[in-house]
């Protein structure tokens, strides 16, 4: 039976080969939630350009018999927070480091590849990843604003993650930031809109990492 590789994308020619395909995936991904971002390709290589710009960052793809599952994407926080206006200096403000920090940046899996078993497997990737560099914690940001055509389902699994990251002892800095880009509304028209993103911080610390399951030779 095949079994999963993973390709890690270190050195700036590996990773400007990945950007149309990782910009493609993302524009998929985001097919099957439209009232968050509707996606276009030359906002996605713009966008993906941040990362090439980090020298400390790092793509990883899952495959299986040569076929692209996934791809995940994380780096230097001091570097990559640029994309977020001020939002390095509200972490300073409340005394977080930002070149000490991973920021954790996408998880796309295909619909079709096991999406939530692999996209688990590609986020611990990055944490052992940004471990392996002697980073003290890590930064992750999600949408924390939802339009009346949520289904039940997506907003049960927000939940749902939710919960999982608080067990694993994700903190609240209580941290927010707005962004634009273009969204489907709720009369199908497509516009700009303003989005809240929130970001969590977690410290690695031993107790942690045993619960989210991740390898203690680095503490």
């Amino acid at each position: 039976m095949p079994e999963y590789k993973y390709i890690y994308h270190f050195q700036y020619e590996e990773k400007k080969k990945m950007l149309h395909y990782f910009a493609a995936l993302r524009i998929v991904y985001f097919r099957d939630f439209p009232y968050l971002y509707v996606g276009n390709f030359e906002y996605e290589l713009s966008y993906l350009q941040n990362y090439l710009e980090d020298p400390s960052s790092v793509f990883i793809t899952i495959q299986k018999e040569n076929q692209i599952l996934g791809i995940a994407a994380g780096g230097s926080f001091a570097n990559l927070s640029s994309s977020f206006g001020n939002v390095a200096e509200k972490f300073r403000m409340q005394g977080f480091e930002p070149k000490k920090l991973f920021y954790i940046g996408e998880v796309i899996v295909r619909s079709t590849s096991a999406g939530e078993i692999n996209g688990a497997k590609l986020f611990k990737k990055l944490v052992h990843f940004s471990l392996d560099f002697h980073y003290e914690g890590l930064v992750f940001c999600h949408e924390n604003s939802f339009s009346e055509n949520v289904s039940q389902i997506s907003k049960n699994k927000n939940e749902r993650f939710k919960r999982i990251f608080f067990r694993s002892g994700f903190n609240d800095p209580n941290i927010e930031i707005d962004v634009s880009y273009d969204s489907l509304e709720d009369d199908n028209s497509i516009k700009e809109k303003k989005h809240t993103l929130k970001f969590w911080h977690l410290k690695y610390k031993e107790n942690l990492l045993k619960k989210f399951g991740f390898r203690k030779e680095f503490i």
